[in-house]
């Protein structure tokens, strides 16, 4: 009996600390980082009264990202290109469509160079951590 109620509250704290099952990390204004190593992405909720139902993905392959309450700034990857994004929490997102890998373009996702990402990051000292410290912190490493 005392063995079922550890069980229990070891289960509810892991739950409650990751946020969900899938170990999403709420990055403010409606953006989620879905930590799952299949998905690696910043996502967006279809239903904002249910988050973790179905989700847009925004930016996928994510190698570092760091947030505040702000901004979000990611890297990706696809192939051999490195792609910088910084997100603006403060603008109105407007869904602008699709691009040709499935992600939804926002107005308030900008990309941007590899300079402009790294000197806009100088002025707002952002702490940009890799995939796999998320990806550890939410238990799937």
């Amino acid at each position: 009996m005392r063995i079922d109620r550890i069980i229990i509250i070891g289960l509810f704290i892991s739950q409650t600390s990751c946020g969900n099952f899938y170990g999403d990390l709420n990055l403010g204004a409606d953006f989620y980082y879905n930590t799952e190593p299949a998905s690696n992405s910043v996502v967006v909720p279809v239903n904002k009264k249910e988050p973790y139902s179905a989700q847009s993905f925004v930016i996928q392959n994510i190698e570092t990202l760091g947030y505040d309450r702000d901004y979000i700034l990611a890297t990706s990857q696809r192939n051999d290109t490195i792609f910088y994004r910084i997100i603006d929490k403060n603008k109105k997102l407007v869904e602008l469509g699709y691009d040709q890998y499935s992600n939804l373009k926002l107005s308030n996702v900008k990309q941007v160079d590899s300079t402009e990402f790294y000197e806009f990051n100088d002025n707002k000292l952002i702490n940009l951590k890799p995939k796999f410290y998320y990806q550890k912190k939410a238990g799937w490493r």
